[in-house]
C-alpha cells in the first residue's frame, strides 16, 4: 500500500517540476514500503539518504529557477525548503535512534504527507504560476 498517491491536484503547471514531484512521491513510497517490510535498519537509512538527496536536488532546482527569474517570494519559499529538509533529517535521526521503531505511519504518514501537500499548495503552486508566466520550462 502506498503512503502517498500522485494526484493531478498536485500539478503546479511546470512539467519538469511536476515530474520531480512524482519522482519524490515514488521515493517516499519506497521508503515507506521498506519500513513496513521491516527491512534492516541500515538499508532503511539508505532509503532515507536517497529521499534526502532527491528532495535537496529538487529544492536546489526550484530555488535556481526562482532566483533566475527574481521571484519575490523566494526567501520565504527557500526558508520552507530548509525547514522541510530539517524535518526529513529529524525523521531519519528518530528512525536511526529507534524513536518510532518501524511504525511507518508515525514516521512518515502524517509528517511527510502533510508537508508535501501543504508545501505544494502554499509555496510551489504560486511560484510555478509566476515562473510559467516567465515561460520557464
Amino acid at each position: 500500500m502506498e503512503l502517498m498517491h500522485w494526484d493531478e491536484k498536485y500539478c503546479v503547471g511546470l512539467p519538469e517540476i511536476d515530474e520531480e514531484h512524482r519522482s519524490l512521491i515514488r521515493s517516499v513510497n519506497e521508503l515507506h514500503a521498506a519500513i513496513k517490510a521491516r527491512m534492516d535498519r541500515e538499508e532503511i537509512k539508505g532509503f532515507f539518504a536517497k529521499v534526502t538527496r532527491e528532495v535537496s536536488a529538487h529544492f536546489d532546482h526550484e530555488e535556481r529557477l526562482m532566483r533566475e527569474h527574481r521571484y519575490q517570494g523566494y526567501e520565504e519559499h527557500r526558508a520552507d525548503h530548509q525547514r522541510l529538509l530539517e524535518d526529513i533529517g529529524d525523521i531519519a535521526t528518530d528512525f536511526a535512534d529507534g524513536v518510532f521503531d518501524y511504525d511507518p505511519d508515525k514516521a512518515l504518514g502524517r509528517r511527510l504527507t502533510e508537508w508535501f501537500v501543504d508545501h505544494v499548495r502554499e509555496y510551489d503552486a504560486p511560484a510555478c504560476a509566476f515562473l510559467s508566466r516567465k515561460s520557464v520550462a
